[in-house]
């Protein structure tokens, strides 16, 4: 296969609408290995069709053993990867099954109510009806519905400079903030963040200050029709712990020395480092928060995950080793980096790059799902670069990203990251209404999207009367979320 537009770092190959779609999907291709030959009699029609059913029967599995968790990852899945199957409906009515037996009063009776308004869902209208019936009415505190979802960003540092926070509530409240995500952002000092974990007993303790009450402003917020979510960044996350084993610690090429050293992040393929931030998720969800964030704000970049257990199981994957101190050497030579850096073009780089990308959404499904299993209402979303919008080659090449792969996964949305100096680095010069646009037509879910406004949107600001004020020139699609950025360095 030739590619006609260059792999350079810096290279624009512009492609829209349906063509930008199939280049990104023969991208996913090139870097998975995913093209293996049919059987001649196997038609592909015929593999997809087995595919749904495979899946269908796993999640009804699920359902009928009482595994309520897993049935709706499954049926979420299937929605999303399937969206005009022949079973959708029969996938719909059991995923609000799923969600009324789990005690998901508000998400059953938007999917019940979303049977009843489709013909082709006569099956289900009478058993709807009375299942519809028999819903506890809903609570009067409540988070609201996701299609109004204005949210404020801001980083740990940031809200422990509150002090009046009944006040600070009200007026955001009064603005329309619906949301707050709130970042334990990579670099993070450990006094700062200790009090969120005081439970740890890795952690040393701190005073106990009456404004560090975390579950009682989590409450609050409640009160006041406001959700709260935790930003968090595995790779970082080992920074909380006192003296982390140098084991821990990610490798990555130096094209200087032309070795391997060891960086100031974390290896997130590590299991015993998995283990200890899955114990740290738990104890961030038992704060009462509606959500975790995957953050990327420090992405794993081209040179980076080359750690003894990353390098194994590619190998035991592909059959092949990477070598890469062999690759980068051939490939790049010596000296300092260049604005413009020649790839490699040996198979095996691409094959890394696609195995690091998917092994890493991996480990974040893996944690999602534990968490899912603990917390059933707690929803898990994962941060993106507007950037993979345009230009997926790039991001998965500099920043680890496979946005057509992350989509596939049963994230609860994306948060769409415009501020950041990742996504200003990429150029990101469209409006939101085609952000949106471009990510509605992977997720086909409008709720499942949350964009950063961009900061020339925002220096109008928080002198409005309404946030709502401040996007009223774009069209952006019903249902999509909006985030003011407040954080410094976005």
């Amino acid at each position: 296969m030739v590619i006609s537009c260059s792999l350079g770092y810096f290279s624009s190959c512009r492609i829209t609408g349906a063509a930008f779609w199939l280049s990104l999907l023969l991208v996913s291709c090139l870097v998975t290995a995913c093209g293996k030959s049919v059987a001649p009699q196997q038609s592909l029609e015929d593999l997809h069709v087995r595919s749904q059913e495979r899946l269908y029967a796993e999640a009804k599995r699920a359902f009928l053993t009482e595994q309520y968790p897993q049935a709706i990852r499954k049926l979420r899945r299937f929605l999303a990867t399937y969206p005009r199957s022949p079973l959708e409906w029969d996938v719909t009515w059991l995923l609000a099954r799923a969600y009324d037996r789990s005690g998901e009063a508000k998400y059953a009776r938007q999917l019940y109510q979303q049977v009843l308004s489709h013909e082709a869902a006569r099956a289900f209208h009478q058993e709807a009806k009375e299942y519809l019936a028999r819903l506890p009415a809903l609570p009067k505190a409540i988070v609201r519905d996701p299609s109004n979802v204005f949210a404020l960003q801001m980083t740990l540092e940031q809200w422990l400079e509150g002090d009046d926070w009944n006040t600070r509530l009200k007026n955001m409240e009064n603005r329309g903030v619906t949301a707050q995500l709130i970042n334990i952002e990579c670099g993070v000092k450990k006094q700062e963040a200790a009090f969120l974990l005081a439970g740890v007993p890795i952690m040393q303790p701190i005073r106990k200050d009456p404004k560090l009450d975390f579950v009682t402003f989590v409450r609050e917020s409640h009160k006041q029709g406001m959700a709260v979510f935790l930003g968090v960044n595995i790779r970082c996350l080992g920074s909380l712990r006192d003296d982390p084993p140098s084991g821990w610690m990610d490798r990555a090429y130096n094209r200087g020395t032309q070795t391997i050293r060891s960086t100031k992040y974390f290896d997130v393929f590590r299991p015993e480092y998995q283990q200890f931030v899955g114990n740290v998720l738990v104890q961030l969800a038992d704060l009462g928060v509606d959500g975790i964030v995957f953050l990327d704000d420090a992405p794993m970049g081209m040179f980076e995950g080359l750690t003894p257990v990353a390098l194994r199981n590619f190998e035991k994957t592909f059959g092949v080793t990477f070598s890469p101190e062999k690759v980068f050497r051939e490939s790049l030579g010596a000296g300092r980096p260049k604005r413009k850096i020649p790839l490699p073009q040996a198979s095996e780089f691409w094959r890394w790059l696609g195995w690091r990308a998917r092994a890493r959404l991996n480990v974040l499904e893996d944690f999602m799902n534990m968490l899912r299993s603990k917390y059933s209402r707690l929803q898990v979303a994962l941060e993106v670069y507007a950037g993979s919008l345009n230009d997926p080659l790039k991001t998965l090449v500099r920043f680890n990203e496979d946005i057509l792969e992350s989509q596939n996964r049963d994230f609860s949305f994306f948060l769409i990251d415009v501020n950041g100096p990742v996504s200003q680095s990429l150029a990101v010069r469209e409006s939101l209404q085609t952000l949106a646009e471009r990510m509605l037509e992977l997720t086909k879910d409008p709720t499942k999207i949350w964009l950063t406004i961009p900061r020339k949107i925002e220096v109008k600001t928080w002198s409005s009367e309404s946030l709502r004020d401040l996007i009223s020139g774009e069209q952006i699609p019903q249902g999509v979320g909006l985030v003011y950025d407040l954080r410094p360095f976005s």
